[in-house]
Parts: structure tokens; sequence; C-alpha cells
């Protein structure tokens, strides 16, 4: 015979494990019932993500597009305007923009007048977009100004100096617009022209167009090139172009037709004030800064190197572009007197 006390211990163990196994049996049905419940409502999720996929394009995101358009010509409008503002420092109501592949190129003139727009037509044969720089007036009190503190010593100075150094400060005004210009790349070319250039006569517009082209790939490392040179000297490195065009990097004078790469410009600013020269010259020249530069850090590409200009009264003068003499006779460019032309 069990023992009361012991059938009253297995009573409650059974009591305990009946319990035990009812509360895992419920706990166990909810979980699994919950798992399912998760699961449906994550099918009928990715369902309803499926099916508003497969539906058109909303008014919201049509909207939404619209809008990103017309922000996207907002700010182009915005940097047109501010290209614009900039360009007509040195110009007059020209389009301002410059699309990829253009070559923008600036003439020294102080009117538009036949030197001008005889150049003018020559650059736009050759695809290059006009712009007209306004000399810095020779009889001013900022040019004199400038000059005295340039020589060391105050006037009176000669006109021809006075032109000169007008020649050269106009250049240089150019060179740090051009540097300052945060829309153009390092590598951009900007080309510089005095108003009395004439294409050679053995080029065409389109060869003479794709040896620049090619000339500014050709001189990319040096970042100048010049398109016409007077006297070149010391020639080295003589490379041979399409349609049998040549360039040969020299040393020489003229500023008529070269350019710069924004880098260039700025190396060249920066010790522009620093070049030496012989005790016979004073840097008033822009050309004889640009060769004493060429001298002491590299010489410069010329393209058209085996083209001699076909004007009688001028000495060893090569290149695509040539000062057209005989029509324009050379002088220095001026805005009060109305007169134009190169040194």
């Amino acid at each position: 015979m069990v023992p009361k006390h012991l059938k009253t211990a297995t009573v409650v163990h059974l009591v305990l494990a009946v319990g035990l196994f009812t509360f895992v049996a419920v706990v166990t049905y909810s979980t699994v019932r919950a798992r399912i419940s998760l699961s449906s409502d994550n099918a009928k999720l990715d369902m309803g993500l499926q099916q508003q996929q497969q539906q058109p394009q909303t008014t919201s995101t049509q909207n939404c597009s619209t809008l990103e358009s017309e922000l996207e010509a907002l700010k182009n409008n915005v940097s047109s305007g501010k290209a614009l503002i900039d360009d007509q420092l040195f110009r007059g109501d020209e389009d301002a923009d410059q699309p990829d592949g253009v070559i923008r190129g600036y003439v020294l003139s102080g009117t538009e007048d036949e030197r001008f727009n005889s150049s003018k037509k020559v650059l736009d044969a050759l695809q290059i977009q006009v712009h007209r720089a306004i000399p810095i007036p020779y009889q001013s009190e900022e040019l004199e100004t400038a000059l005295n503190s340039f020589l060391g010593f105050g006037g009176p100075h000669k006109e021809r100096e006075k032109k000169a150094f007008s020649n050269r400060m106009t250049f240089l005004n150019l060179f740090q617009t051009f540097v300052d210009d945060a829309s153009e790349k390092l590598d951009s070319w900007h080309f510089f022209f005095e108003n009395d250039i004439a294409l050679h006569p053995r080029v065409t517009p389109k060869m003479a167009h794709d040896a620049i082209v090619e000339g500014m790939e050709l001189a990319a490392a040096d970042g100048i090139l010049y398109l016409g040179m007077c006297r070149p000297r010391d020639c080295e490195r003589k490379a041979h172009l399409k349609n049998g065009l040549e360039a040969s990097r020299c040393l020489g004078v003229c500023t008529h037709a070269f350019g710069f790469t924004k880098w260039k410009a700025a190396e060249f600013l920066s010790i522009v004030h620093k070049i030496k020269f012989p005790s016979n010259e004073t840097g008033l020249h822009l050309d004889l800064v640009l060769r004493a530069y060429a001298r002491r850090v590299h010489k410069i590409w010329l393209l058209g190197s085996n083209l001699q200009s076909p004007v009688k009264n001028v000495i060893r003068h090569f290149g695509l572009l040539y000062q057209d003499q005989e029509k324009f006779p050379s002088i220095i460019e001026t805005r009060s007197s109305h007169q134009s032309g190169g040194a």
C-alpha cells in the first residue's frame, strides 16, 4: 500500500506536468500563428510593391521630374549670365557662350574699323570665336602711373613707349581675366591677336583650323603656341603636321597671333615681372618679354614654320597667320586716337 504522502506528491507532479505541457502548447501555437501572419503580411506588402511598380508614373513623380528640369535650366541660365557679365569686360555684345570645342580668340582693337573687321573675317573662317579687346588708352593717367612705376622714373615718356606699354598691359589684363575665370579648365586655350592679321595664301581655312587643333595637342605640355612669329631662330624639334604643314619650337618676336592655356597664363603672370633683359631692352614690348621667357624657360612651338610671309617689305616672318603690313601699316593700337595695329 502506497503511503498517503507519496500519493499526494504524485498528484502534484502530474498536475504540474499537465500545466507545463499546456503552457508550452499555447506558446508554440501563438508563435507559429504569429509567423504565419507575418509571412502573409510580407507577401501582401511585396505584392503591393510589385503592383505599384507596374503602374504608370504618377503625377507626383512627373511633377518632380519637371521641377528638376526647370532647376537645371535655371542653373544653366545663371552660369551663362555670369559668363556674359565677365566677358563684357573686354568686348561688346557678342554671344558669350563657349560650347565645347570652340576656340576663343581676342583681337586688340579700339574700334570696329576696317582693320578689326578684316581680322574678324579671317578668324571667323578659322572657326575662332572672336571677341574685341579694347586697349588701355595710352594717354590715360592709369597707364602713365603704371609706366612710371615700371620704369622707375616719371615722364615725359615717348608716345611709342606709352603705346607699347598699353599693348603689354592690355594683353596681361586679358591673361589675368582668363586665369580668374572659374568656368575655364586649366588646360583650355585662349588665343590673342593684333588686328592686322591675314591667313597665309598657301593655306585654306580648313587646313589652318585643323592645324590649330593639332597644334594645341602638340603644345599641350608647353601651354603656349604661336600661329605666327617674326624672325624665328634657334628652332628645334620640328614636327610634321597634316597637309604638309610643319611646326618647330623656336625663339622669336611679334605678338600678332599666339595662344595660352589657362595654367600657362597663370605661370607666366607669376614670373613676368622677374624676367631679366639685356641692357638695351626694357621689357616694354610684350613680344620681347615672351622671347626672353622662351630663352630662359623653353622655346615656343610655331605653327607653319615652313610658311614665310608673302609681304615683301618684312624680314623673316613665318606662320599660319602673318601681319598684313602692305594693307595695314604696323602701329601700336590706341583707343583715344582711333588708330590700331600691332608693334
